[in-house]
């Protein structure tokens, strides 16, 4: 392994756009070393990494570059999601397992990783997950709300084994986002989100990015099993 520098590093999956983009620049102002995983990469860019996380193999394979390149992960944050825009009569199968393969298979194993290199290690570290608040209320897409209430009870789960393993697992919970699946969404759609608001308007990505950030670093070094609503007051 080459340690490639001093900071802490941060792996942020789905962190090439949006919320994930949002949140590597925070980690990036705390101080941290914040990689990406997406499909996709910008050449020329070290921090950034493509791949497929429904692979778990693939998954494995480039945590463990990252390690090479820059050093052990201390921080994850499991950001990656899709969304079918499916209705319950045409959901099919697999339009399902893909579904929750991205968003909750890939948080599992990817937390697995993780947390076993830091055991390994003795070291501490921490693991953010990105629910919605479609995992609190439901969502009339049964897959993407399906997976994001499995995120939920995932890290209360997480945070029971690795408590004393010194790795702390906490979740945000957005609310409507102005992100490419926002945009995706019909105006209609849109604007049906927003009326369940109590502030009525969407969050930017950077106002989900600060309380990840928050739940990554110190100042919640006694946090662990918390589901953080970021909603505008949706209740």
């Amino acid at each position: 392994m080459t340690q490639a520098s001093s900071k802490k590093v941060a792996v942020v999956t789905g962190g090439l756009r949006g919320i994930g983009a949002a949140i590597r620049e925070a980690l990036t102002q705390d101080g941290f070393v914040a990689t990406s995983i997406d499909l996709s990469a910008e050449p020329g860019d070290a921090l950034q990494y493509a791949c497929d996380i429904s692979d778990v193999a693939a998954l494995f394979a480039v945590l463990e570059r990252i390690e090479q390149d820059h050093g052990l992960v201390g921080v994850l944050v499991n950001n990656a999601g899709i969304l079918s825009n499916k209705s319950l009569f045409e959901l099919t199968p697999d339009v399902f397992d893909r579904t929750l393969a991205v968003n909750l298979r890939a948080m599992m194993f990817a937390s697995q990783w993780v947390a076993r290199r830091l055991t390994e290690e003795d070291e501490a570290g921490a693991i953010v997950n990105v629910a919605s608040s479609a995992g609190r209320f439901g969502s009339s897409w049964m897959d993407y709300g399906a997976s994001k209430g499995g995120a939920i009870s995932l890290t209360m789960s997480l945070a029971k084994v690795l408590a004393e393993k010194k790795i702390r697992v906490n979740a945000v919970a957005p609310g409507q986002v102005v992100t490419d699946m926002h945009r995706a969404m019909s105006p209609a759609q849109q604007a049906a989100n927003a009326a369940r608001i109590g502030m009525k308007r969407p969050a930017d990505p950077a106002e989900i990015a600060k309380v990840v950030a928050f739940l990554a670093g110190e100042d919640a070094s006694f946090m662990t099993g918390s589901i953080i609503d970021v909603n505008g007051g949706r209740f």
